[in-house]
């Protein structure tokens, strides 16, 4: 079994979680300024680089993957970011949502089953 789609897969939600963090970060962070301002900053770049190359990984992952398990672990941005977003940006995270979280997370583990 070739694993390496599944490392690709992988490295497309990474890419979406740090994409989106930048995003937040760089709106944080440039909350009055303009657009012109707002497209000049590097969290907007870093988030347009991870857009790029995500949808590149995402084209390879499809070449390989069926897509019935692929599109799934696309929701584990979903519980990921949460995570992340509390871990870098000190977001709170409510116990509602650590219930959704955990949901994510076993249903995306259940459909990318082979």
């Amino acid at each position: 079994m070739n694993n390496l789609p599944w490392l690709l897969l992988l490295g497309v939600v990474l890419l979406g979680i740090v994409g989106q963090l930048t995003l937040k970060y760089g709106l944080q962070q440039n909350k009055s300024a303009s657009l012109v301002v707002m497209l000049r900053s590097w969290p907007l770049w870093v988030w347009f680089v991870c857009y790029v190359a995500a949808t590149g990984l995402w084209l390879m992952v499809l070449r390989e993957l069926p897509l019935h398990q692929a599109f799934p672990a696309l929701g584990l941005t979903y519980g990921l970011i949460p995570l992340a977003s509390a871990v870098v940006l000190k977001e709170r995270i409510l116990f509602g949502q650590w219930w959704g979280i955990a949901l994510i997370i076993t249903g995306v583990a259940l459909v990318v089953q082979s």
